[in-house]
């Protein structure tokens, strides 16, 4: 999704006065947890958008689980090296096993 689209305000009908003036910008990133409602986060660049963002959205989703958490923890992800499939994120998701939180991570 074109992250312009959720420039603040979205004004349906842009006054002349309005054309120019700065605007909120703001992220989403959707999370499907299956077998559960589907999630939007809306982050205000509070965090680099990096791994930073990629692993506390993830312990946002794991929190709001609560002790209701498997014993296999099956992730599907973006295919972007920059945010999802680096170092941290890896090392992030092997603290989990660690942890004994998780058996394992497919």
């Amino acid at each position: 999704m074109d992250q312009a689209k959720l420039l603040l305000p979205h004004l349906i009908v842009m006054a002349h006065a309005y054309a120019n003036a700065r605007k909120l910008r703001t992220h989403l990133t959707g999370v499907l947890n299956h077998g559960r409602q589907p999630k939007s986060y809306f982050d205000l660049f509070q965090y680099p958008h990096d791994a930073n963002l990629t692993r506390n959205i993830l312990l946002f989703e794991l929190q709001s689980m609560g002790k209701d958490l498997p014993d296999t923890l099956c992730l599907q992800m973006d295919n972007c090296w920059r945010e999802n499939k680096n170092q941290f994120v890896l090392n992030f998701l092997a603290v989990l096993v660690m942890l004994d939180i998780f058996v394992k991570v497919n």
